[in-house]
């Protein structure tokens, strides 16, 4: 399951994965677009209660905790978070006693072997990088706040001249 990501969203896919990806309904069709996957309108249903069970839970928005999600990863699965923050280590910790759950923390850094996969896939056509609004830099505070609405589709372009 992918809180929404459209680069994770893709990546999975090219690696034959089946994909569940929770967004709003406004949404859908760019997900679908993107690729073949398992839709779940979160204002419609309470992502919570899901009976479903995963391998890998990737939460791209930091919306839910691992204590929330943990009964939908199955024995040996994993909960990925990219905002790494204090509660996380707790989580980490509460996972040794969870049938082998595992909690992780995706920190990025650069590595030009993957950076090359990213462009070999983008000139292929199997990545697109889906610009949802540019903004000059003087207006990168409008920026950061129409990021914060949490709804973008794609990336944010921030142009310097």
């Amino acid at each position: 399951m992918i809180f929404v990501g459209h680069f994770a969203t893709q990546i999975a896919s090219i690696n034959e994965a089946e994909i569940t990806v929770t967004s709003s309904d406004r949404h859908r069709k760019f997900l679908e677009d993107l690729a073949n996957v398992n839709f779940i309108d979160y204002t419609k249903t309470d992502v919570c209660r899901l009976t479903q069970q995963f391998n890998v839970i990737f939460d791209t928005v930091g919306k839910y905790s691992f204590l929330q999600l943990k009964h939908m990863l199955l024995p040996g699965g994993v909960y990925i978070n990219t905002l790494p923050r204090p509660k996380i280590l707790a989580h980490k910790f509460i996972s040794l006693f969870t049938k082998k759950k595992k909690v992780k923390t995706l920190l990025m850094k650069q590595n030009n072997k993957d950076l090359e996969l990213l462009l070999k896939w983008m000139s292929e056509g199997k990545l697109k990088v889906c610009i949802d609004k540019e903004f000059k830099i003087d207006e990168l505070s409008n920026a950061h706040k129409y990021m914060e609405e949490g709804h973008t589709e794609g990336k944010i372009l921030i142009r310097y001249k």
